[in-house]
């Protein structure tokens, strides 16, 4: 685990018709000192930089400069990147990488076989190199892991940039066409930064359209709030700087060598879904295919178990935690399991996870949160990860992940669980009932059916006209449905709703697809990646397994939800589990938000007020962050009168506002920042 950077330039010349500026012109190293400081929290065990400048065979000089941080976990002695590796012939390739290649060591034998010469003991970063050099991008399809990466190759000038199939570790890309520019980083906002230190026009400006999003969800899959920086989507792979020859696109901006091709895009059911089709299914298939998924899923978790420092996994006494930690203590009879106790009993799983640990026979270790301090981490968690990041369960999971990392380096979780295995009530809607909600569009009046309880039958019911009127299926995901998203950008034309254009999957397939392009890496993954990687704790989810998805993803819904919500997955952890474990309600990883705006819990509500309450809510006013005040202090009366629950929008609202004051101070115009 590790945080990464760079910067691709070809370097301007002094004048017209003179050579090109010094390295250390072309590239100031105020700039990397940028990049790094940014990236610095993700690597406090050590630090790395690497330049160069090359003349590829199209004449073109180039500069490149990457920075790595690194957190031990693989390697210690002589995994420290940045890694440059020279091969026979003259070729040499540099590499940065965050994130795990499980079955490196598999490619490392094969690498060994054919006479490769390793130049680290174990590292799995180096076969990243050592395979590119062979097969070019199609490396990365070899790759079982999670992670990003950057690859340059020293005699080509071109350099790849990677990023895992469901998106577990996060890398943006600004790119500039035309300019000479292309920087990438593990986090967002130092690249806005990057753009003032270089005075790019688009320096101080915002993207209004996808902060629109950003504000409606709480996250973006692909898009950030600053112009220009993109998140690579997931398993994509391009190619900086491309030769013109090779590439139709400018040689001076980035191309797609690898499209995103994700498991479940693939156009070919498995193999084993299709004769479960023909024999039609539980009398004949099921206990073959609940055998069949075991394997790949003990294999999955076995492959995820090695580590130089001490392993262990997250228990929260679920189904999907619990059955991670029933296989991996089969292959690690000492693995530590770890649950963190929350601060309010009705959200607290911890006995749960105790009975699990007992059952399983695992050493377990019951932890409360750090100094769970709400608003002075909120405000640290925001500023560090440089986005209007909306979930509000980043709290909790950033406490269990300080709480685990107290004890291990590596955790298991039980992430992607939900997606595959069609666990969501929200499936049901895509399924049909939205539908229902359609016909019953004013038929039935909405307010009927407001409440402050959010956890309801009847909120839920509530959710479900609202999203039928309006947004569809992603209204039932957002923070601001549709009609109250056009109330809190009344009167204002910087920013444009764009939930029209979102897709309104119709069936539960169609749904899964939507929540593992978009909720999963957009929300999900980066709440894991941006708490785990702050706490100094290395994450991995053995669910979202490439051999596993693709296997699940070809079996039929009913098969998937024999017996309910879930069922496949919840009978295979009937082989190992008790049925107190596996057949109790969901609770789900949260906090009592509403209850700790009212009662200031950590300080919370007075966070709240004060930012709702100041002259210049959502930073300068040069942001034109221009949302509705009346609407503002409205749905915050309505919350605090416990007439509506409005917690995860006013929460929304407040990290907005955390973030677009940090913002305003980080891409202030030149002439108002201090001398």
């Amino acid at each position: 685990m590790c945080g990464i950077a760079g910067i691709l330039r070809r370097p301007p010349p002094d004048h017209p018709g003179s050579r090109p500026v010094p390295p250390e012109v072309s590239i100031p190293g105020a700039w990397l000192d940028l990049l790094d400081a940014r990236v610095a929290h993700r690597g406090p065990d050590g630090a790395g930089r690497f330049r160069a400048r090359v003349t590829p065979p199209d004449g073109a000089h180039l500069d490149v400069a990457f920075v790595h941080r690194r957190l031990v976990i693989i390697d210690p002695e002589t995994g420290a990147q940045p890694i440059t590796i020279p091969f026979e012939g003259g070729r040499t390739l540099t590499v940065v990488f965050n994130g795990c290649i499980y079955n490196h060591r598999e490619i490392r034998a094969e690498l060994v076989a054919r006479d490769r010469r390793l130049v680290t003991d174990h590292s799995d970063t180096e076969v990243i190199p050592q395979l590119v050099a062979e097969i070019g991008p199609a490396a990365f399809e070899r790759f079982v892991g999670m992670g990003a990466a950057a690859v340059f190759d020293h005699d080509s000038g071109q350099t790849y940039l990677y990023r895992d199939p469901f998106g577990e570790k996060p890398l943006y890309v600004w790119d500039c066409p035309g300019s000479g520019l292309v920087a990438f980083s593990s986090n967002a906002i130092a690249l806005a930064e990057l753009r003032r230190a270089v005075g790019h026009p688009s320096a101080e400006r915002l993207d209004h359209k996808a902060l629109s999003e950003w504000i409606a969800l709480g996250y973006h899959a692909s898009e950030t709030p600053f112009s220009g920086v993109i998140q690579l989507p997931p398993g994509a792979v391009v190619r900086a700087f491309p030769a013109a020859a090779e590439s139709g696109a400018h040689r001076d901006s980035c191309e797609v060598v690898v499209r995103p091709n994700p498991p479940w895009e693939q156009p070919n059911m498995p193999a084993r879904a299709r004769v479960f089709n023909r024999t039609g299914g539980r009398r004949f298939g099921h206990a073959a295919t609940l055998d069949h998924v075991e394997g790949l899923l003990r294999a999955a978790v076995a492959r995820r178990l090695e580590s130089d420092v001490p392993l262990g996994c997250l228990l929260s006494g679920g189904v999907d935690s619990s059955l991670v930690a029933a296989f991996a203590r089969d292959a690690a009879p000492d693995l530590l399991a770890v649950t963190v106790r929350m601060p309010d009993e009705r959200y607290d799983e911890s006995p749960h996870a105790r009975a699990v640990a007992a059952h399983l026979g695992l050493r377990h270790v019951l932890v409360d949160p750090p100094r769970a301090s709400p608003a002075e981490d909120l405000v640290m968690l925001i500023r560090t990860l440089g986005l209007p990041f909306g979930d509000s369960s980043l709290l909790p999971t950033y406490w269990a992940c300080r709480a685990a990392a107290e004890h291990v380096g590596v955790a298991l979780s039980g992430d992607g669980g939900d997606e595959l295995f069609l666990g969501y009530d929200r499936y049901r809607a895509a399924g049909g009932w939205m539908r229902l909600s359609e016909l019953a569009r004013g038929l039935v009046p909405i307010r009927l059916f407001e409440t402050p309880d959010s956890k309801s039958a009847r909120a839920k019911v509530h959710r479900l006209l609202e999203a039928g009127r309006a947004g569809g299926y992603s209204d039932l995901l957002a923070i601001f449905p549709h009609s109250e998203l056009e109330l809190l950008f009344k009167g204002s034309k910087a920013f444009e709703s764009r939930a029209a254009q979102r897709p309104n999957p119709r069936s539960f397939a169609a749904a899964r697809r939507y929540e593992l392009s978009n909720h999963l890496p957009g929300d999900y993954l980066r709440k894991a990646d941006t708490a785990s990687m702050i706490a100094g704790l290395e994450l991995r989810a053995p669910l979202l397994d490439v051999a596993l998805a693709n296997e699940v993803l070809g079996l039929p819904v009913r098969v998937l939800r024999t017996g309910g919500r879930k069922g496949l997955l919840r009978d295979l952890a009937r082989r190992r589990l008790p049925s107190s474990v596996v057949d109790r309600p969901k609770m789900g990883f949260a906090i009592p938000l509403g209850d700790w705006f009212r009662t200031d819990f950590g300080g919370l509500g007075s966070l709240l007020r004060d930012h709702l309450h100041a002259a210049e809510p959502f930073g300068p006013a040069r942001l034109g962050i221009d949302l509705d005040r009346e609407y503002l202090l409205r749905i915050e009366r309505e919350h605090f009168d416990m007439k509506r629950d409005h917690a995860q929008r006013l929460y929304m609202l407040l990290v907005l506002s955390i973030w677009a004051r940090h913002v305003g101070s980080v891409i202030q115009p030149h002439d108002e920042r201090p001398s």
